[in-house]
């Protein structure tokens, strides 16, 4: 059994939810456009299916589907991008179905995402199984739409964009108490998922870390097991609604367009939290140390000035400064988990650890939570 407290209602007319790509044809494609009540009118007539971003993806396995119409394609999208989870037998998989990620995210596209203040994908059908794990998502394909990428980076300009459309997501559910309408959102929270997972991975994987890494990152871990989460402050107010994964690697740049338009993706790990969570891995996992270094400072004046746009009140410069570097510490002990749980090369995992090294000392970032 699988996590179900964000789980997503199945509906009985709904297709079997695909496994694996070869599932994924025609009469299935139509069965599920149908069943999202909205489907394109006239519907594909036939398709063309190709597994993409193979090999990048630790959360799940990523077709387009190119579309032809009898009208040659005037009355809907030429192709959309179908999502499913990895195999259970996956490590990697078998993570991500267990977090409760697919349910989660679906329930963002279907319950937040028509009102989100940030250009995210649109949902053209989605389905979960809480018995299985099993699940899709059919979304929006943004192709010819630049992709980020961790590896390469961005220029200053699009970080200081990129942070000001994340201030401007932050400001939109910032409060002092969770609102109403996320509030599943707080079941099965950040904190309560990391202490189990501390618990159980940390005393087996420490021993691998020592010698690596700081000793004081390494005293940081310990403390979960001493009853002592230094991460707590994250689901104390002021809270927002927090990405959870804001990398490059979820960002889609529309090059051309001005000003700059950014379309952001992947909302597993979506969640209630503090919002400069968000920020400090965007600064530690797209940023250069010296390109970090040289734009900090703007970087979170971009980010405050957007929340203070968006309606954020008692919240000033210097408590933005000390939350960014608790995030920065948060990054760091996320970066020793990211190497307990996900056993793939793609994220450059190497260098983004020297980035996150550099930047807690740069901040003395675990005095900050200590």
């Amino acid at each position: 059994m699988f996590d179900s407290r964000v789980s997503f209602p199945r509906m009985s007319d709904k297709p079997p939810i695909p496994t694996t790509p070869d599932q994924i044809d025609l009469d299935w494609l139509i069965e599920a456009l149908r069943a999202s009540g909205s489907p394109p009118n006239p519907l594909p007539i036939s398709m063309d299916a190709r597994s993409i971003g193979e090999g990048l993806s630790a959360s799940g396995v990523l077709t387009r589907l190119t579309l032809t119409y009898p009208d040659n394609g005037a009355s809907g999208p030429k192709s959309m991008i179908v999502k499913i989870p990895m195999p259970s037998s996956n490590p990697n998989g078998a993570s991500v179905r267990k977090q409760g990620a697919y349910p989660r995210e679906i329930r963002f596209y279907t319950e937040i995402a028509p009102d989100c203040p940030i250009n995210v994908p649109r949902l053209f059908y989605a389905d979960h199984d809480a018995e299985t794990g099993d699940a899709v998502l059919i979304i929006e394909d943004l192709a010819p739409a630049r992709p980020g990428d961790n590896a390469i980076g961005c220029t200053d300009a699009e970080a200081l964009k990129i942070v000001s459309e994340l201030g401007k997501l932050h400001a939109w559910h910032w409060a002092t108490e969770v609102p109403d309408e996320i509030g599943w959102l707080a079941e099965n929270g950040l904190v309560e998922r990391w202490t189990s997972f501390m618990r159980a991975r940390w005393p087996d994987g420490r021993d691998r870390f020592v010698g690596d890494v700081p000793d004081d990152l390494i005293n940081l871990a310990d403390r979960f097991l001493d009853g002592k989460n230094p991460f707590a402050w994250i689901e104390e107010p002021p809270i927002t609604l927090r990405h959870g994964d804001f990398r490059l690697d979820n960002m889609y740049f529309n090059d051309g367009t001005s000003p700059l338009e950014i379309t952001f993706a992947d909302f597993q790990r979506i969640g209630i939290g503090r919002g400069a969570t968000d920020l400090a891995l965007f600064a530690l996992t797209a940023l250069s140390v010296d390109q970090r270094r040289a734009i900090e400072d703007k970087l979170l004046a971009s980010y405050h000035s957007a929340l203070i746009a968006g309606g954020v009140q008692d919240y000033s410069s210097e408590d933005l400064k000390l939350d960014y570097r608790r995030g920065v510490a948060f990054v760091g002990l996320r970066s020793l988990v990211a190497q307990l749980i996900f056993t793939d090369s793609a994220s450059n995992r190497g260098d983004a650890m020297l980035r996150t090294l550099t930047a807690l000392d740069d901040l003395d970032a675990i005095a900050a939570v200590s």
